[in-house]
């Protein structure tokens, strides 16, 4: 991804985004809740647009907001069977915003 067409993004924009994130969005593997992220948007803001707007600067993404917790959610059928079985990835509530 070229982060080279993006501007640069204010607290409105953060805050807009992570009070749309449904409530009950599982968090990754920083633990970090929804319920938790809107109770503290407002001590969040500014190390989060100073992150954010980091990434677009520099083109980069950090590692932690990449990684997942995957589940596998059984589809059908007989359960000994892997084909029978999709896999859930649980990212960062924090990146989900971004």
């Amino acid at each position: 991804i070229s982060f080279n067409k993006f501007n640069v993004i204010n607290d409105a924009e953060i805050i807009k985004a992570i009070k749309a994130l449904k409530d009950n969005s599982s968090p990754g593997l920083d633990v970090i809740s929804i319920k938790i992220l809107k109770l503290n948007i407002y001590s969040l803001i500014k190390p989060l647009t100073h992150i954010y707007n980091l990434a677009i600067a520099t083109s980069t993404f950090l590692e932690l907001f990449k990684m997942s917790v995957k589940t596998p959610i059984h589809k059908k059928s007989d359960k000994s069977n892997m084909k029978n079985y999709c896999l859930i990835s649980q990212i960062s509530n924090i990146s989900k915003a971004f």
